[in-house]
């Protein structure tokens, strides 16, 4: 049977738990310094590129769930503009007309037909979303990501539950990259396996898949869901989380996830370390060079090749972006090590 903080179906139907709150005084000295951790950056981190974040409120259903306020601090401390709306922000899409990129960080809150409709009419917009599930197929949010998916004809079913700590689980794909390097999840509490041909996995235990990629296309934005909140509740991979919103953001600017067909090549010279870029467009471009963290800090118009110096810049990950005249955008990444 699930302990203290066991996943009890009668939580889903709505009924309180009276023992919501951390295992042990450890955990909770461990949550309290990922806190300061995280709030403590805030006012060091320059302001990226803006972008508006709407998170729905999490903390209605049980105030231990603060979903919501952990979304919020890692967007903040990436440099996003963010902010927690209450659930009447989806009676009506006019309360989304500013959003870039939509967080449901709840998954045990459910959403009425009229609030569940201005989600697809989100999402048909092309505008990216974060769909919190969670380990029953007929926990709220896990209808949400499934009803969504079944509006905009993305194949997917819930297959089971899976109880327990299922870590580690395997993260892949551009979210196990992109900007941070994160090759395992280390807590994912209870969780609901499922699939289809309209997703593509990225978190996987004992070979069974627990969250999911839907890339945009014509029919909507990006979508991603996971099968637990617990995980982001309980700061198990603040990187994952900033690679969601990195990937959702890159969604919002028209970036795709996968940089397989760039016409971009960004590499590292052997002969003296400079950063060379080439392009097989027809037209000039813009090109611009992030940091990790979202951070603007190179643009240029690139014809068919250019060079830069990153003598004065750290070894680490930087991400970029391309911009052509006719509205078309690639991503990518590189890393580049000083000599």
């Amino acid at each position: 049977m699930p302990g203290a903080r066991g996943k009890d179906p009668a939580l889903l139907q709505g009924i309180l738990r009276q023992n919501a709150t951390l295992a042990s005084p450890a955990k909770t000295i461990t949550m309290r310094i990922a806190i300061l951790l995280l709030f403590s950056g805030l006012c060091m981190l320059p302001r990226a590129s803006a972008q508006q974040l709407t998170i729905i409120e999490s903390t209605s259903f049980l105030p231990a769930h603060e979903m919501d306020s952990v979304w919020l601090g890692v967007a903040t401390s990436m440099g996003y503009t963010a902010q927690i709306a209450p659930q009447s922000t989806l009676d009506d899409i006019a309360g989304l007309a500013a959003t870039d990129v939509l967080i449901l960080s709840s998954g045990v809150i459910a959403l009425p037909a009229a609030r569940l409709h201005t989600l697809y009419q989100y999402t048909q917009s092309g505008r990216p979303c974060f769909v919190q599930s969670e380990y029953l197929a007929n926990a709220e949010g896990s209808i949400t990501f499934d009803s969504l998916m079944n509006a905009i004809n993305a194949d997917f079913q819930w297959i089971v539950s899976q109880s327990g700590d299922l870590a580690p689980v395997t993260v892949s794909g551009t979210l196990a990259t992109t900007p941070n390097a994160v090759g395992t999840l280390n807590y994912f509490w209870y969780g609901c396996t499922g699939g289809g041909t309209g997703v593509q996995s990225f978190l996987e235990a004992n070979g069974s898949e627990l969250g999911w990629v839907h890339a945009a296309d014509a029919s909507s934005g990006m979508v991603i869901t996971t099968s637990d909140q617990d995980w982001v509740k309980e700061f198990a991979s603040l990187e994952l989380m900033e690679n969601i919103l990195f990937m959702l953001v890159g969604a919002a600017n028209g970036i795709a996830a996968n940089d397989a067909a760039s016409p971009i090549t960004v590499q590292q010279s052997s002969v003296d370390g400079r950063l060379l870029v080439t392009s097989t467009l027809n037209s000039p471009c813009t090109f611009i060079l992030r940091d990790a963290r979202g951070r603007e800090l190179h643009r240029t118009t690139l014809g068919m090749s250019a060079t830069l110096d990153l003598a004065a810049w750290s070894t680490g990950t930087y991400v970029y972006e391309v911009r052509t005249r006719d509205g078309r955008a690639f991503g990518g990444k590189v890393l580049w090590s000083a000599r």
